[in-house]
């Protein structure tokens, strides 16, 4: 947990001191850049909450606890979503704060989760607070043991997180309906997409259990075929959901304009296909961590976001002046380029081999 805050912090520091110079230097309009700024400032809340959250969840589910971050991610997307709506419309005597009440809707339900999750861990593991797991060993070894297989694992999570951010900064030069549009839907697909993430992150836990016993083989193979299968299911889920969310789109935010809604509309058919490409990728790279191949899904996730989506990005923008779908398209493009070197990885076995050879 102490990498997973020094690493946060680290980025809020980063956002705090520079944010808000380079939102007005390519912001639109001062309007747009206040909006973005507001928003990342409250993100910042968002990070530091994740940070704890994130290490107890990996510990929980090395144990076998897979309920408890089932039911603080339900508990996360009911709260969200409840604060979020009575925040941007001021319903139930709350303000209306617009895009400002989306983020602390966010912010509230990841706060909640972390305290839910801690509140487990300390009942139920409270040594590890003490520090007696690793005194046997020496602080510094166990140190260098985890930075050795956790840091790939931390790296992929907060490259996503800090290009989530700069993408943030580019889309506010969209103008406010199209910066609008991309804010509202990358909200809702956070939340619907934690069922994948936590369906997927279960499978790679039973995965590295598996391995961690010494399961034959071909035992570990048929289970991550019907996994695979079951992914897939889920993934169609939340497709479902995210249609079903689009096409509501009217009545949910009744005072956006026509524009925004419009932009909202023009997203449905990358929102269909998006959250099975992404869960395609997530299960592959939560396989290749279960084996111990962390590393290379590291450098998938990370040069792929890197040296596409945020080139492509801001030349889009910049440059070549696409309208908002075709730059929301871009996160398609980016997962389409991502499943082969994942898929093809996870499919040839070489995780599984490396690890069965040194059990």
């Amino acid at each position: 947990m102490c990498n997973a805050l020094l690493i946060g912090a680290l980025i809020i520091a980063l956002i705090l001191m520079a944010g808000q110079w380079i939102i007005t230097l390519f912001a639109e309009t001062s309007l747009v850049a206040d909006l973005a700024w507001t928003y990342m400032r409250l993100f910042c809340l968002f990070i530091l909450a994740r940070a704890m959250s994130i290490p107890i969840t990996s510990y929980l589910m090395g144990c076998a606890q897979t309920q408890p971050q089932l039911k603080s991610s339900i508990f996360e997307i009911i709260i969200n979503a409840t604060l979020s709506y009575m925040l941007i419309y001021g319903v139930g005597g709350f303000p209306q704060m617009g895009l400002a009440g989306a983020a602390i809707g966010s912010v509230v339900g990841a706060w909640f989760k972390t305290a839910f999750l801690s509140v487990v861990m300390l009942k139920n593991y409270p040594f590890i607070f003490k520090g007696s797991s690793w005194s046997e060993r020496g602080f510094l070894n166990t140190y260098r043991l985890i930075l050795d297989q956790v840091l790939p694992i931390a790296v992929t999570y907060y490259s996503g997180r800090i290009m989530q951010n700069i993408l943030l900064l580019i889309y506010a030069m969209l103008g406010t309906s199209a910066f609008a549009a991309l804010s509202l839907v990358n909200t809702w697909i956070i939340l619907l997409a934690n069922f994948s993430n936590a369906w997927v992150a279960a499978t790679g836990i039973l995965v590295g259990q598996a391995l961690g016993r010494a399961c034959e083989k071909d035992e570990v193979q048929r289970f991550v075929s019907l996994s695979w299968k079951s992914a897939l299911i889920v993934s169609l889920c939340v497709a479902a959901g995210y249609f079903l969310i689009m096409s509501m789109i009217p009545f949910i935010y009744a005072n956006l304009d026509s524009e925004t809604l419009g932009y909202l509309r023009s997203f449905i058919p990358v929102l269909l296909l998006l959250p099975i490409l992404r869960t395609i990728n997530h299960f592959c790279s939560s396989i290749l961590r279960a084996g111990g191949d962390s590393k290379y899904q590291m450098k998938v996730n990370t040069l792929t976001q890197w040296c596409f989506t945020l080139p492509a990005t801001a030349i889009c923008v910049l440059i070549v002046d696409l309208s908002a779908t075709w730059i929301f398209a871009l996160l398609l493009v980016e997962a389409s380029i991502k499943i082969p070197f994942l898929h093809v990885r996870m499919k040839k076995g070489i995780w599984m081999r490396k690890l069965l050879k040194n059990i």
